[in-house]
């Protein structure tokens, strides 16, 4: 019975592990952008950006437990930082699409839980995480309608920022920076080196 299981278990392992990685995605990525967006417009939409990040920080904590009961830890492997933006659609986007990839696997880890009880827990942490991807389309701008002219098809183009000169940091990639030490700065302790090993 022992070597039948084996392969059940091996498969939760690796999908906590996902799950891990994917929180902690989610964490780097929101506390990036929350640094991101200088338009004090944007203000409020930073502050629920970092509330957000503390919520999937929470959640790889959760994880990186149930792993170490398992076995002695899930391997975060790969995480990187979003690409740098200081556009509000663009990192809405981005965030977006991000949610509904962890969405799916979360979905997947539900089904390896059943008849474990941190599956509520995981469960819970869907309906956040839906909370989560409803306030993304929520904040995302309207595009205006334009008047059209018979026979022509409005365009509207999109300014570039300017590049910053050549050594100096410019803001999207200054806010990334303080984004990816603030969520460093979270997980300090015992598990920190074991957290960010592979995170960088």
């Amino acid at each position: 019975p022992a070597v039948e299981e084996a392969p059940a278990e091996d498969g939760l392992l690796q999908a906590l592990s996902e799950a891990a990685k994917s929180k902690l995605g989610l964490a780097i990525a929101y506390r990036v952008y929350s640094e991101s967006l200088r338009d004090p417009r944007n203000s409020a939409i930073g502050e629920h950006f970092k509330e957000h990040s503390e919520d999937c920080l929470n959640d790889v904590d959760f994880f990186v437990r149930r792993s170490s009961v398992m076995s002695g830890g899930a391997s975060l492997e790969g995480v990187e930082s979003p690409p740098a933006s200081g556009d509000l659609t663009e990192i809405l986007q981005v965030l977006s699409k991000m949610e509904e990839a962890n969405l799916q696997l979360m979905s997947e880890l539900v089904v390896l839980l059943e008849g474990n009880p941190s599956k509520y827990e995981v469960e819970a942490m869907m309906a956040k995480d839906q909370h989560h991807l409803d306030d993304l389309t929520q904040h995302m701008p309207v595009a205006p309608e334009l008047p059209s002219v018979a026979g022509e098809v409005p365009s509207v183009e999109e300014a570039a920022p300017p590049a910053a000169p050549p050594g100096v940091i410019g803001p999207a990639k200054l806010g990334a920076k303080k984004g990816l030490e603030r969520v460093k700065e979270v997980f300090t302790g015992s598990r920190a080196k074991k957290l960010w090993s592979g995170a960088e």
